[in-house]
């Protein structure tokens, strides 16, 4: 994938923006503190950036409309001159909480929607079937990496020479990162998809029916992981939660490789609600955990499914979802996951605090759990639809000689299919869609 001339440079450009999701967060988090003096005040400077994330969307439908390179460039510069405003604003007014918010904000709301839009160029480069598996998947486990390398570069750097370097090192690789992938050729090459007409503030892929349980199983996902993450705090108390953590992060990778060289034959639907009932296991079994060897292994076990759920996610929204949308599909699936990272937090904090950490352990497998039988649940109802036999499920209604489906028509039937239905998923250029494959 990787020998196509074009593609390289954008993986690399991409890849260098995603670094930058990974320091910046944490190098928000001690300039702040050292700033005010209070981390109290530093999780609300951190947690005003995060929840800018639901702004991704909107990015992300902005790059459909009007192209890629005009919002990755216009975004590349806006967020780099929000962190230089927000380090300003440390030295002008020390200890000032209400500009540095404001300041985290504007810098959240400018994030580069580098991800999403790789996913789209992935989604344009390659066929479907297995060369678009391995791209998502390669993608998938790339995204693991520079999220857990961000975190321990900002450290170092910190270590080294304060949070503000930190700071301008996230601001930097946003702003090459985002540039050069703008300037390149897989970019510009997507203003052929894009939605054509004014920018539209509907429901967007949220409104396709294929599409919701897909949101299910990435919201659950995320507030698996939240609590897990706050169980596993809760349990050791110090700073060594974060290697037990960084096991998790291991599996997932290869979990993303394993899965990307796999040929698969179920339906995406069989693939997330395995995946899915594999990690609630994972979870519920690290709360019986005797000790840390124990756990960090349990914990690696259980990380091998996160990748492959993410690229099952990533793979339906690129079926499901036009083509002209299909970046801000992609960026629906994360946010979805980040609603339930979130959401789990808080819970999790909560009952650790009255319980256990046994308890929250648990409360983690069921996280994962409960999206797994409400998707077996809506697959069971579209296999018993009443008055609907399996014979007319699968096979095709007969046609006059001659007739031919109208496009409307065929896009129609494949917007009423299930998640990995072979039968009624047709990709828009009329070719077959992949193998059911995750």
């Amino acid at each position: 994938m990787l020998r196509v001339p074009h593609l390289l440079p954008a993986f690399a450009a991409a890849s260098t923006v995603r670094l930058s999701y990974g320091t910046t967060p944490l190098a928000l988090l001690f300039t702040a503190q050292r700033s005010t003096g209070s981390f109290a005040t530093a999780g609300l400077v951190t947690g005003a950036y995060a929840l800018t994330t639901f702004a991704l969307p909107l990015k992300s439908r902005l790059a459909d409309t009007y192209g890629l390179p005009r919002v990755l460039l216009a975004l590349g510069l806006a967020h780099p001159v929000a962190l230089l405003g927000l380090l300003a604003v440390t030295v002008a007014l020390p200890g000032s909480v209400p500009p540095l918010v404001a300041a985290a904000v504007l810098a959240g709301l400018a994030v580069p929607p580098a991800s999403s839009a790789m996913r789209a160029i992935w989604s344009s480069a390659t066929e479907p079937g297995a060369a678009r598996q391995r791209a998502f998947s390669l993608d998938a486990v790339t995204e693991e990496v520079t999220l857990a390398v961000g975190p321990a570069l900002t450290g170092t750097l910190v270590a080294l020479r304060g949070p503000q370097l930190a700071v301008l090192v996230g601001a930097a690789a946003a702003l090459v990162g985002s540039m050069t992938l703008a300037a390149g050729r897989a970019a510009r090459a997507q203003r052929d998809g894009t939605a054509r007409g004014p920018l539209r503030f509907g429901a967007g892929p949220l409104r396709l029916a294929a599409f919701r349980p897909v949101l299910v199983a990435a919201l659950g996902v995320g507030l698996a992981l939240s609590t897990v993450e706050i169980a596993v705090a809760g349990r050791l108390q110090n700073g060594a939660a974060g290697y037990l953590m960084a096991a998790l992060s291991v599996g997932s990778a290869l979990g993303g490789l394993l899965w990307g060289r796999r040929h698969h034959t179920r339906s995406h639907h069989t693939h997330l609600v395995g995946l899915l009932t594999a990690a609630a296991v994972g979870y519920a079994a690290a709360s019986l955990a005797p000790n840390l060897v124990v756990l960090a292994a349990v914990l690696l076990v259980a990380g091998l499914t996160l990748a492959p759920t993410f690229v099952v996610a990533y793979l339906v929204a690129d079926q499901v979802v036009p083509a002209g949308h299909r970046t801000e599909g992609t960026t629906w699936v994360n946010t979805a996951n980040n609603v339930g990272v979130a959401i789990g937090g808080p819970l999790a904090g909560v009952l650790l605090t009255s319980t256990s950490v046994a308890a929250t352990q648990a409360l983690a497998g069921a996280a994962a759990l409960l999206p797994a039988l409400l998707l077996l649940a809506l697959g069971a109802r579209h296999r018993h639809r009443p008055g609907v036999s399996r014979r007319n499920r699968t096979a095709p209604r007969a046609r006059r000689p001659g007739h031919r489906a109208t496009a409307r028509h065929r896009t129609a039937s494949a917007s009423r299919g299930s998640i990995g239905d072979p039968v009624r998923s047709r990709t828009r250029t009329g070719r077959p869609n992949p193998p059911p494959a995750g």
